[in-house]
C-alpha cells in the first residue's frame, strides 16, 4: 500500500508486527472500506463535504481523485483529516455508527491522524510534499498509473 510506503519513507512507521503497526494497517484498510462501501448517507455526505473542502483549499495542487474512485490516497486521507478538525466525525453518532460498522475505532483514527501529521512534518522539513512522495510510491505499484 502506497500510504504505508510513504509513512515508512518518513521513518515514522511503527516496527512491523507491533500492536501499533497492526492497528495502523487495520485502520487504513477499514477506513477505506467504510468510506467506499458503507450504505450510510451521512458518511457519504461527510466524504463529499470533506473532498469539496479540500479541493477548495488546494485548487493549485491538480487532480484530486475521489476516495470513491481512487481509494484512500494521500489527498483523500488529508481531506478527511482536515475536515475532521473542523467537523469532528466522532461527535456525530450516525457517522460513528457507520465507521464502527467497519470496525474502525476512534483510537484507530487518532493513530492514523498522528502518523500522517508526523509524516507531513518530516517531508515538509525536507522540502517535500507527502503527496509527491505518495504519488511516486503509487506509480511504482501494480496499477499505479491508472
Amino acid at each position: 500500500m502506497a500510504l504505508l510506503a510513504t509513512l515508512d519513507e518518513a521513518g515514522i512507521l511503527p516496527p512491523e508486527g507491533t500492536s501499533s503497526a497492526n492497528q495502523l494497517i487495520h485502520g487504513l484498510i477499514q477506513v477505506q472500506a467504510a468510506f467506499m462501501k458503507s450504505p450510510s448517507p451521512e458518511l457519504a455526505a461527510y466524504l463529499v463535504a470533506a473532498e469539496k473542502h479540500w479541493i477548495m483549499k488546494h485548487k493549485e495542487e491538480g487532480e484530486y481523485g475521489s476516495l470513491a474512485t481512487r481509494g484512500l490516497t494521500s489527498r483523500a486521507l488529508e481531506s478527511l483529516i482536515l475536515y475532521d478538525k473542523e467537523h469532528p466525525m466522532w461527535e456525530d453518532p450516525k457517522i460513528v455508527a457507520a465507521v464502527e460498522a467497519f470496525n474502525v475505532s476512534r483510537s484507530d483514527w487518532v493513530l492514523i491522524v498522528n502518523m500522517v501529521t508526523q509524516a507531513e512534518r518530516v517531508f515538509r522539513d525536507r522540502g517535500r510534499s507527502i503527496h509527491e512522495l505518495y504519488d511516486q510510491w503509487r506509480a511504482k505499484m501494480p496499477g499505479g498509473n491508472s
